[in-house]
């Protein structure tokens, strides 16, 4: 029985009888914990001087109330499994959160030194694989709960008496990817308890908990048998679930304390902080380009829905690309070290700098990857998945080897590149149809002059690192510059369709067509001087031109 109304049947304490018991003291907790959280987080804020505490505090208290938030609109909406899904996954980060925030304010924490570990890269590599496997499994149980597909194999360790069922229904194979994950996170959990108790022998505190890890996720795993052969009993289901959480915190705090104690290379003479590596790690995301990512999927989503906007599946496609750029991105940097170290602009990135290992970036590189194309497989639908899936790998295995031989390499990354828009209309609408198409065409002519500009502006540091970029191969500029006004003179009249299409009113026609034609000023200046400084301007103006534009569809889409 769930409570529909604000408050509880119109009451604050309603009749505590069947189910009601067990959500209305759900509510009751959940208010306790979080009003203790953000008092928490107004007294460390008042009064650590530790950055890194501070910041977990605020995390900790925005992310309680988002969960709170979470929870309302879950009831409101009576169930609907994305933002059900959304809300599970969201209290694990909260517990994340706090586990760290545990760890950081501990006495233990500000005694402990650094010793040095030859393997430390490998170490610190495999229990954030783990940490990464285990949430990533707590997503997808948090799938198998609410789309009830806890007893969609109704046997095990097979599945319908077979190794891999037949995939017949939505439900099994959610209940098949949570089973077939399990095995990948046991495998993660052992690598990183075995790493840990073979060259951790400074320090006892990890080795204790990797035994505590290793334990609890056989526990979990005999866990999930017996809710399968006692055909989900509320309590080993509900042990189950607790279980594995405690398998994430305890995670989390091994990983912790293994970048605590175990520095990589030389960062614990200069002073290497948690917030710093953290920092560093947001670098590899590129998070400008994502954030524009997930902001052009969001408006492609928007477009595609038009009366039919849901919110929760806006967000959806947001954070999923948000791991899709994060991950691209990463992959990116690792394959592409050897030339960032040779470039001024980019030399002090993480990896050539020699803050992060390569092996770390791969790790984070290929989780974020993954996550992006199973998050919006199981909360959008397949075919956005696959298209993640697709941009990924044209990305990563053709447009970044391709920098290193061809000059089309520009062509090509503008592909992925223009992906987020057709994804978001088809996470709306189901296929690509003539607007997804549309979208995608805009942003891959928009990308071009911007990407040529940059080629202007950096050609000797491209030199240098032995690019082939056109900027390179043509040093007068000229086909540099036809090239940039084609492209603006291109983007023109296929940026008023979306009006002509019907997509947009009247007041997008007028804001494109005058946007477009100051790019296209812009491009036929830097295209007639060929000097840096109006290749600069034209950086300038594409980067103002996208999201105005963008901003006018949002204006003015037809419901």
């Amino acid at each position: 029985m769930h409570l529909h109304e604000a408050g509880s049947y119109g009451t604050l304490f309603p009749p505590m009888k069947g189910g009601i018991i067990f959500e209305h003291s759900h509510r009751l907790i959940a208010g306790a914990v979080a009003v203790l959280t953000v008092t928490l987080g107004f007294r460390i804020l008042l009064r650590s001087r530790m950055h890194a505490v501070r910041r977990l505090a605020l995390a900790c208290s925005l992310t309680v109330l988002i969960q709170a938030l979470l929870g309302g609109l879950t009831v409101l909406m009576k169930l609907p499994p994305p933002v059900s899904i959304a809300h599970a996954c969201m209290a694990q980060t909260f517990l994340c959160l706090v586990t760290a925030l545990s760890v950081l304010t501990s006495s233990l924490w500000g005694r402990s030194r650094p010793v040095s570990c030859p393997h430390a890269s490998r170490l610190r590599a495999a229990v954030l694989l783990a940490t990464g496997a285990i949430y990533i499994q707590l997503i997808l149980g948090a799938a198998v709960r609410h789309f009830y597909a806890a007893l969609a194999i109704p046997d095990f360790p097979l599945s319908f008496g077979r190794i891999i069922p037949p995939f017949e229904s939505a439900s099994v194979i959610i209940a098949f990817a949570h089973r077939s994950w399990a095995a990948v996170v046991f495998l993660c959990v052992a690598w990183a308890a075995l790493e840990v108790l073979r060259i951790s022998p400074a320090h006892s505190l990890p080795r204790t908990l990797a035994k505590c890890l290793l334990g609890f996720a056989v526990l979990q795993i005999l866990l999930g048998a017996l809710a399968v052969w006692t055909a989900s009993s509320v309590i080993i289901t509900a042990a189950h679930v607790a279980n594995g959480a405690l398998v994430l915190a305890t995670s989390a705090a091994l990983s912790l304390w293994v970048f605590r104690l175990y520095p990589q290379g030389h960062a614990s003479t200069h002073g290497r902080t948690l917030w710093r590596l953290l920092s560093d790690y947001a670098q590899l995301t590129k998070p400008k380009l994502t954030l524009m990512a997930a902001f052009t999927g969001t408006v492609g989503y928007v477009m595609g829905a038009g009366a039919n906007f849901r919110m929760e599946t806006a967000c959806h496609v947001a954070l999923g690309i948000l791991f899709m750029g994060a991950g691209g991105g990463a992959l990116n940097q690792y394959l592409e070290r050897d030339l960032d170290a040779r470039m001024d602009r980019t030399r002090a990135r993480p990896l050539p700098s020699g803050r992060l290992a390569p092996k770390s970036v791969l790790v984070f590189g290929a989780f974020c990857t993954l996550a992006s194309v199973l998050y919006l497989l199981l909360t959008v639908n397949l075919l956005t998945g696959a298209l993640a899936a697709l941009a990924l790998g044209i990305y990563i295995a053709v447009y970044t080897p391709l920098k290193r031989r061809s000059p089309l390499s520009t062509i090509v990354g503008a592909i992925p590149g223009a992906v987020p828009a057709t994804m978001g209309w088809m996470a709306a609408t189901g296929s690509i149809g003539f607007g997804g198409a549309l979208l995608f065409s805009i942003l891959f002519l928009w990308q071009l002059p911007h990407w040529l500009a940059i080629g202007w502006m950096y050609r000797s540091e491209y030199a240098r690192a032995g690019l082939p970029t056109l900027a390179v191969l043509d040093p007068g500029g000229g086909s540099t510059a036809r090239q940039i006004t084609t492209y603006c003179l291109a983007l023109l009249p296929i940026s008023l369709l979306p009006t002509l299409a019907g997509l947009t009113g009247q007041a997008y026609f007028w804001a494109a067509s005058i946007l477009g034609l100051g790019l296209l000023i812009f491009g036929a200046a830097a295209a007639f001087t060929r000097e840096p400084r109006f290749a600069k301007s034209l950086l300038l103006a594409t980067v103002t031109y996208l999201p105005l534009l963008q901003i006018s569809m949002l204006l003015t889409v037809q419901r």
